[in-house]
């Protein structure tokens, strides 16, 4: 597993790792009280892929 997001209890922690040997993390902590709306795109019959986008009041939005 490369990038992955964790949700806690009154965080999520997004993980996004950087380069071909996946020596560069970075990592990004996030709490809940700041969430102002999210996005659901799920996939179609056979897809197996689908997008949760959270937009926060301090930052843009993390996808």
């Amino acid at each position: 597993m490369r990038d992955g997001v964790v949700f806690t209890t009154k965080r999520l922690i997004a993980v996004n790792v950087q380069g071909l040997t996946g020596s560069k993390r970075d990592f990004t902590s996030l709490p809940y009280k700041n969430i102002v709306a999210y996005s659901i795109e799920t996939s179609g019959t056979f897809g197996l892929d689908a997008e949760l986008e959270f937009y926060f009041s301090s930052l843009m939005s993390v996808q």
